[in-house]
């Protein structure tokens, strides 16, 4: 916000807030599926049923995948309908697409960035998603600075540098959840559990409404 306003425009800075609603809900729809199937997996591993909590591990991760690529395509198919629908006025509607179509091009990192913070805590290590967390918000700010200021981009530039720490904290943690020696989590074999998908989506529904609650208060502040 801070690079954006001071080195782009104030409009572009209202670009975001316009279609960030969006990108809530986005959140949202990881945020049910994190929180609800971390509670499952850590049950199983309780119960001492490591090899089930793998795959419904390994299940939800496949799901956040699959999910954040639809979101990809059809966001950047209808970014400039979403953005209309949104409030975004001519003047804005530049920048709502341009920002919006680099966000939801990256949805699947962005998905994956929530999910493994979440199993990280359930994996025993929150030190390491606290440390990848704070690593892929000290790259979006440095390169904020570098992509808007000496490159140039624009409002562009600041959807990249968001993307990229995105990046650093959902791609990252595959390779650290495929080691073989990971003695808890780690990704394996596995087929789709429709009953656990939808004790996983009842599990974090109230987490995903208070997301997307955010979205509808946005949005109305952005109509008025």
């Amino acid at each position: 916000g801070v690079f954006v306003s001071r080195f782009v425009s104030t409009n572009a800075l209202s670009s975001i807030n316009i279609v960030y609603p969006i990108i809530n809900i986005v959140l949202g729809l990881s945020v049910m599926l994190s929180t609800g199937s971390s509670a499952i997996v850590a049950k199983k591993m309780g119960e001492g049923r490591p090899d089930s909590a793998r795959g419904t591990f390994t299940m939800i991760i496949m799901l956040n995948i699959a999910a954040g690529l639809v979101i990809a395509i059809l966001g950047n198919l209808f970014a400039t309908p979403l953005s209309l629908l949104l409030g975004s006025s001519e003047v804005l509607l530049k920048d709502c697409v341009t920002y919006l179509r680099w966000q939801l091009a990256f949805a699947p990192a962005l998905m994956l960035q929530i999910q493994f913070q979440m199993y990280f805590v359930t994996e025993g290590r929150p030190g390491i998603g606290l440390f990848l967390t704070l690593l892929a918000g000290v790259t979006n700010a440095v390169l904020d600075y570098v992509l808007i200021v000496p490159m140039g981009l624009g409002i562009a530039g600041a959807a990249i540098a968001t993307a990229i720490g995105e990046v650093i904290g959902g791609v990252v943690p595959i390779l650290y959840f495929s080691r073989k020696n990971n003695s808890l989590l780690r990704l394996t074999r596995t087929r789709f559990d429709g009953r656990v998908l939808l004790k996983t989506c009842a599990n974090g529904a109230s987490e995903m409404v208070t997301n997307l609650s955010m979205s509808i208060v946005n949005i109305l502040y952005n109509f008025q």
